[in-house]
């Protein structure tokens, strides 16, 4: 069925994602299509402790959403630009509501990948399986 995990091979840990996003239909889909023990998936619902659990975890990846309540995922993505231990962690900046136009100059700075929520979920977890080397 498409969207369903698939077969997956990982040599080592697991790779830790972090996603910060308020939308639980989003986060509970990512969680099922990326699946122990293959993925580490954590999960915060707003910014701040986004960046908290950034820090903590130093995960492979982040999926952070623009429009949270409190801090603006752009200045989520802001401050862990900033930060020597969260500098080089692969983000991907989710929205279903903005543009990427509207964002890609700011994401291009700050090093990160512009991803549409709007996409299949199956496109999106491939994104994410080839990024962090998983086959």
């Amino acid at each position: 069925m498409p969207g369903m995990p698939s077969g997956h091979e990982i040599a080592g840990p697991p790779r830790v994602v972090l996603i910060v996003d308020d939308d639980p239909d989003f986060v509970a889909l990512l969680r099922h299509c990326l699946p122990e023990p293959v993925f580490q998936v954590h999960h915060c619902p707003y910014g701040e402790k986004g960046l908290e659990e950034a820090r903590r975890l130093k995960p492979h990846l982040i999926l952070l959403d623009i429009m949270m309540p409190g801090i603006h995922g752009l200045h989520v993505l802001q401050a862990l630009r900033a930060e020597e231990e969260t500098a080089r962690i692969r983000i991907f900046v989710t929205s279903n509501v903005m543009p990427r136009r509207e964002v890609e100059s700011r994401l291009v700075e700050l090093d990160a990948d512009f991803v549409d929520k709007g996409l299949p979920i199956r496109e999106i977890t491939s994104l994410i399986e080839r990024t962090l080397g998983i086959h």
